[in-house]
């Protein structure tokens, strides 16, 4: 199998499990009563082993596809907007 085939594999596989890990997290209560909007953000730990397998244009991919997936499954474009501003 050809090397970009393979690392695509792997990007794709990042950001399978970062979903699933996002859409998850959304059944677990809010630990935090003074911000009600926060979330724990258990998704950005495949984000941060991204960052440090791949360079650092696949981990943009990385995040930029997660936040994507995740907020059309189950979010608002308000969530869109923190989790673009979070990326940045």
């Amino acid at each position: 199998m050809p090397n970009s085939n393979r690392k695509l594999m792997f990007i794709t596989m990042l950001v399978a499990q970062a979903v699933v890990i996002s859409f998850f997290e959304r059944f677990i209560p809010t630990p935090f009563a003074f911000a009600p909007g926060a979330k724990l953000g258990l998704g950005n730990l495949i984000t941060i082993i991204s960052i440090f397998t791949l360079p650092l244009t696949d981990s943009a991919k990385v995040v930029s596809f997660r936040l994507l997936v995740s907020t059309f499954l189950s979010g608002t474009f308000s969530t869109f907007l923190y989790g673009f501003a979070g990326t940045l």
